[in-house]
């Protein structure tokens, strides 16, 4: 009797645990950016191969008596990856648990306070939207603009500026201050300050010289930091903090780790919890070739291949960028550099950063320094901001340096401002759960996005090739017409498939009402 007593316990515990060679209480592995700044977010729960028998489980509480489930699956439909989706926006100032467990036993648990209540002034949501008073806002950035002339100049093409004028007065918190009631003034944003006062030999820049060698600073004075965030962080103008602009340059000796930026970023969220932390990577290494050097060194820079902090992945920053110039580096003679690449980088960051954080793209507005690769055209220009939407970028920055921006490329970046802040609502909306798919003629390449927006499933497709073609879209459902946003036309829809013409690198934007 007691043996079979005993028999059926460990049948009952195998069938609790329902995964060979897993321990009760074994840490539960998840994927998540930190909670910091958060109006929503997703989880991703690793599961791993489960039995099928085996339930998921989240619960969030908090130390003044909260108790909420926020998600869980039942057998058998438990997958080995599942993804948990928090709406954090209507939760008090308290400190708050997320528990998540599996039948198994395995489990894992999450603390963080959230020292406000309601949503943040500038924070992210569950689609990785940059949210300012809890609104989606795409940023459209230009870098190192900082007199009256130059902004009252860009502030057509912009609604943020980045990185404080390369003048001396304003690399001190006081100059900082002032650019920010200069942005305040043209009802701009700001991300910055990104050049000052806080490297350990003094200087206001990223290099300094010793022993009659030019050197470079490695690490951050981090008190020197405290200074500009007092500044900032009850400005109305400030979005984000920037330190430092591509830390993974030069060799591995001479770098700035990605645990220094990290450091950094500790200290904005230790004294500012209402704003983010920004840091912009070169993109090349994302698309060289696996095994390159570079390639594994910016694999260091990232969530998933990153140094773990306390034993658990972290972002290097909250909000990502990247610069890839495909325009001006055609000729690279050791690596292709082209339209295709480029959003191979994109897409390379996002998934090396599991998708936790938004990524910025830069994107080139005039000829740089080679004179054997002149100034995009307007045509190309607009390719390079809907291409890099396209594959996942969530707000754009003109890189307008070393030569003039030409003129009609201003009036491209205009009108691009317009139409992006427009449709905003679609472009960081949640991506649309249904299936399309894009099949171009002459071996051809479109690429096409497609997000759920408020009045219908808009798609956004890119002509990536110098040639036209004829790109058919197959939806999964039967609608009657596909509207082409600006174009004042409308293209039928017959047994769920529409087709349409594509210039070279031509973009479209479809409505597809509900």
């Amino acid at each position: 009797m007691k043996r079979r007593l005993a028999c059926a316990l460990a049948g009952m515990v195998a069938g609790l645990c329902g995964l060979a060679g897993t321990t009760w209480g074994q840490e539960l592995e998840l994927e998540h950016a930190d909670f910091h700044g958060r109006l929503g977010m997703k989880i991703q729960v690793l599961a791993g191969k489960v039995a099928p028998n085996v339930t998921l489980k989240a619960t969030l509480t908090s130390d003044k008596g909260l108790k909420q489930d926020v998600g869980g699956k039942m057998a058998p439909t438990l997958s080995s990856r599942e993804t948990l989706v928090l709406d954090l926006r209507a939760l008090p100032a308290d400190v708050y648990t997320l528990t998540v467990e599996l039948s198994d036993g395995r489990r894992a648990i999450r603390t963080w306070t959230k020292p406000y209540d309601g949503i943040p002034r500038v924070g992210l949501d569950e689609n990785n939207a940059v949210c300012v008073g809890g609104k989606p806002f795409f940023p459209v950035l230009c870098k190192g603009i900082g007199t009256e002339t130059d902004v009252a100049k860009w502030a057509p093409y912009v609604n943020t500026l980045k990185h404080v004028a390369f003048i001396d007065k304003q690399y001190t918190p006081e100059g900082f201050k002032g650019w920010l009631d200069l942005a305040a003034r043209y009802k701009l944003m700001a991300i910055g300050p990104g050049r000052g006062y806080w490297w350990p030999h003094g200087g206001a820049v990223v290099k300094y010289t010793a022993e009659g060698k030019s050197q470079r600073e490695r690490s951050f004075a981090l008190e020197k930091l405290d200074d500009y965030i007092r500044v900032a962080r009850d400005h109305e103008a400030f979005l984000m903090y920037e330190w430092t602009d591509e830390p993974e340059l030069d060799n591995a000796d001479n770098c700035i780790p990605a645990a220094e930026v990290r450091r950094a970023t500790d200290r904005c969220h230790e004294l500012d919890a209402q704003h983010l932390h920004f840091c912009n990577m070169a993109g090349y290494g994302f698309a060289r070739p696996e095994g390159n050097w570079m390639w594994k060194h910016v694999r260091s820079y990232t969530y998933l291949y990153g140094q773990a902090a306390d034993g658990r992945k972290t972002l290097m920053a909250d909000v990502l960028s990247q610069d890839y110039y495909p325009i001006e580096n055609a000729d690279d003679v050791r690596y292709k550099v082209s339209f295709e690449n480029m959003c191979v980088a994109m897409d390379t960051m996002r998934a090396w950063n599991a998708d936790l954080a938004p990524i910025i793209a830069c994107v080139e507005t005039c000829d740089i320094t080679k004179a054997a690769t002149p100034a995009p055209t307007a045509a190309e220009l607009r390719l390079l901001c809907w291409a890099n939407i396209i594959h996942g970028a969530k707000g754009i920055s003109w890189f307008h340096y070393f030569k003039p921006t030409p003129e009609e490329n201003f009036r491209e970046m205009a009108r691009f401002k317009e139409q992006v802040t427009r449709l905003t609502p679609a472009v960081l909306g949640p991506d649309y759960p249904g299936r399309v798919s894009c099949q171009a003629t002459n071996d051809g390449r479109v690429d096409v996005l497609a997000k759920s927006g408020p009045d219908g499933v808009y798609l956004f497709a890119a002509n990536l090739k110098r040639q036209e073609t004829v790109a058919t879209f197959t939806l999964d459902r039967n609608v009657a017409e596909s509207e082409v946003v600006d174009e004042n036309r409308r293209v039928p829809v017959k047994d769920r498939a529409f087709s349409d013409t594509f210039k070279p690198l031509e973009v479209h934007i479809y409505r597809i009402a509900d």
